[in-house]
C-alpha cells in the first residue's frame, strides 16, 4: 500500500463516521471530478490528518497489547519552537525541512483549527508522482515499533534517533515512508516522502534538517459571520505556479457541509441562476431547494469563488460577503 492510499484509506473510514457525511462526499468528489486538480495525491492529502491519518493506519496491524502508547522524549538540547498559537493572534508555520529532495517545490498548505495542526506538502519538477510533507499536530501518541502481520511486507515500524529525540520510522512500502517524533512534549512532527529511490533515508535527511519556523500562516481566506454553531476546520492551499486552489471548511452541531472553494478557473454552471450582488460584484445564486444553494462570484481576473452550503439565500450572501480574502498572490506556491 503506497502513502497516498494509507491516506485515502483512513480518509474514507472517517468519512463513514461523519453524521450526515453522505451529501458532502459526494459532492466533494463530483467537483473534483468535474475539474482539473494538481498533481497526483494533493487530493487525498487534504484529509484533515495526512501524516497523523497514516500512522493511525499504521498502528493498527502491530499492535499486540493495545493503542499506541505515549513515548516521553529523552533530555535534548534541540531547539523548539514558539508557543502554541492562542485565539486571536496569527498562527505560524512552527516547523521547516531545511533539506527536501532535489527538484522538490511546495505545492500544498493546510491548517486544522482545533486541534491545531499544520501540513506542508512538496512535488518533484523531476518526477510527477513524487511527494514530500511536513506535518506538525497536538499529540503524544507515536506508532510502536513491530513487524508487519504475517504474510505481508509492509508495514515496518522502527525506532530512529531524531537529533537527540527518539522517534519512528515507518515504512510503508518500497519507495514510501515518514519519520515521526515528539518535537515538544505535545506536539508531533511527521516527515515523509513518496514514490523516491531511497526514501527511507530521504526521510530520515528530511526529518533531521527541521529546525523552528515563526513564518506566518495567517489564512488566505477566512471567515467572518458564520450560522448557528458552525466553526472553521480546515483551510487549504494547493497548486502550482498557474495558480491556486483554496478551501475553507467549516463543521458543528446543526452545520452542513459549509465549505468555500476560490480556484483559478471558472466552473460549468447549468439550471436556473438567479443574478445576486457580493463582494461589490455581480455574481450568482443557484437553489437546490430545501434551503440548500450555491453562490458563486468572480474575485479577479485570474480567481473566482463558490460557496455551497445550507441555508436561506441571504445567509449565503452574509457568509461571503464578511469573508476576509488576502490578495491571493501565495508568493510560496512553485
Amino acid at each position: 500500500m503506497t502513502l497516498e492510499e494509507s491516506i485515502k484509506d483512513v480518509f474514507q473510514q472517517r468519512a463513514e463516521l461523519t453524521p450526515d457525511h453522505h451529501r458532502l462526499v459526494n459532492a466533494v468528489m463530483a467537483a473534483t471530478a468535474a475539474r482539473r486538480r494538481p498533481s497526483r495525491g494533493v487530493f487525498a492529502l487534504l484529509s484533515a490528518s495526512v501524516m497523523s491519518l497514516v500512522a493511525a493506519a499504521v498502528s493498527v496491524p502491530l499492535l499486540v497489547t493495545g493503542a499506541p502508547q505515549p513515548v516521553q522524549p529523552p533530555a535534548s538540547t534541540v531547539v523548539t519552537a514558539p508557543a502554541s498559537t492562542v485565539p486571536g493572534t496569527n498562527p505560524v508555520m512552527r516547523y521547516r525541512a531545511t533539506w527536501l529532495p532535489d527538484g522538490m517545490v511546495e505545492n500544498l498548505r493546510s491548517l486544522e483549527y482545533g486541534p491545531e495542526g499544520m501540513t506542508r506538502q512538496w512535488s518533484s519538477s523531476q518526477n510527477p508522482t513524487a511527494i514530500a510533507a511536513l506535518r506538525v499536530a497536538n499529540g503524544t501518541a507515536l506508532s510502536n515499533p513491530g513487524t508487519p502481520p504475517p504474510g505481508r511486507t509492509y508495514p515496518v515500524v522502527e525506532q530512529v534517533d531524531v537529533n537527540g529525540k527518539q522517534g519512528n520510522l515507518v515504512k510503508l512500502n518500497a519507495d514510501d515512508g515518514f519519520v515521526e517524533w515528539l518535537a515538544e512534549p505535545d506536539k508531533v512532527v511527521r516527515a515523509g516522502v513518496s514514490r523516491l529511490p531511497d526514501a527511507y533515508a530521504a526521510a530520515l535527511r528530511m526529518a533531521r534538517s527541521v529546525q523552528p519556523d515563526t513564518t506566518d500562516f495567517t489564512p488566505d481566506v477566512q471567515f467572518g459571520w458564520m450560522p448557528g454553531s458552525c466553526r472553521p476546520t480546515l483551510y487549504s492551499a494547493m497548486g502550482g505556479s498557474d495558480g491556486a486552489y483554496l478551501t475553507l471548511d467549516s463543521w458543528g452541531p446543526g452545520c452542513t457541509g459549509l465549505k468555500v472553494e476560490i480556484e483559478p478557473q471558472e466552473r460549468d454552471t447549468s439550471g436556473q441562476l438567479e443574478q445576486v450582488t457580493v463582494r461589490g460584484k455581480q455574481g450568482y445564486y443557484q437553489s437546490h431547494g430545501g434551503d440548500w444553494g450555491d453562490i458563486g462570484v468572480q474575485l479577479t481576473d485570474k480567481y473566482w469563488l463558490y460557496l455551497n452550503t445550507q441555508g436561506t439565500k441571504a445567509d449565503l450572501i452574509r457568509i461571503v460577503d464578511e469573508l476576509t480574502i488576502s490578495d491571493l498572490r501565495l508568493p510560496w506556491l512553485g
